[in-house]
């Protein structure tokens, strides 16, 4: 079933690069008017508005200092007031690979989550009605401490607000995304494969498989789903 989020207004947040990058351009694709922000990843967020030009839309660039108090207050409403209104927002608490970590994927960062925290927070009282907020945080390092804590974390987040903006009709959900095939050599991709044979799937997840249940849940056809975690990981046991 084909998704049509003409006259909906996306923010992703972090979006001008990685998993975001791919996010704000799938919900392009749908049609949805994307706004991204990103701290100083200026050349990504370019090569980003051209490819979404290209679909004969136009990107929304907000720059944001991640390190200032009250930021992620400051870019939900400035997305409001230049954009009249937030339908959909997506706040990535993953980060994509990296040539220089042995599994092609870096661990999930205490700071990282944090943002996406920020984010997720002051965004859902500006949720307009059956607006969507979607959390996504990474599996794959979910042993170590980093990841062990944050995860369940970013689920009572969800659950949380999914209470509190239930009385809009709107909905918080969390993808937790497993190892993403991005950027990786053959030598890294070699290793990724033999960090994953524990999984039902012992591959690396492809970019686009990690997308489609954040659009899915974007979408009307989520409209009953909330305060869930959906997990997109190839079945790690």
């Amino acid at each position: 079933m084909a998704a049509n989020l003409t006259g909906k207004t996306a923010l992703i947040a972090h979006g001008a690069a990685g998993l975001g990058a791919h996010v704000a351009f799938g919900l392009a694709a749908l049609g949805a008017n994307v706004a991204v922000s990103h701290a100083g990843q200026t050349s990504a967020a370019a090569l980003l508005e051209r490819r979404i030009a290209a679909l004969g839309a136009r990107l929304h660039v907000f720059e944001i200092d991640t390190a200032r108090p009250g930021y992620a207050d400051r870019l939900v409403a400035e997305v409001q007031e230049t954009q009249g209104g937030l339908d959909i927002v997506v706040a990535d608490a993953t980060v994509l690979a990296t040539p220089s970590h042995p599994q092609g994927v870096v661990p999930l960062r205490p700071a990282d989550t944090s943002a996406a925290v920020s984010i997720a927070r002051a965004a859902a009282p500006a949720l307009a009605r059956r607006g969507r907020l979607i959390l996504v945080g990474s599996l794959l390092h979910d042993t170590e401490a980093a990841g062990a804590s944050a995860m369940p974390a970013l689920d009572r987040l969800a659950r949380e607000l999914a209470k509190a903006v239930a009385s809009r009709d709107a909905t918080v959900n969390l993808v937790a995304a497993g190892p993403m095939d991005v950027d990786l050599t053959e030598g890294l991709r070699a290793d990724a494969h033999a960090a994953l044979a524990h999984q039902c799937f012992p591959r690396l997840g492809r970019v686009e498989e990690i997308v489609a249940p954040i659009l899915f849940l974007a979408t009307p056809a989520a409209s009953y789903i909330t305060g869930a975690t959906l997990r997109a990981d190839g079945g790690r046991l």
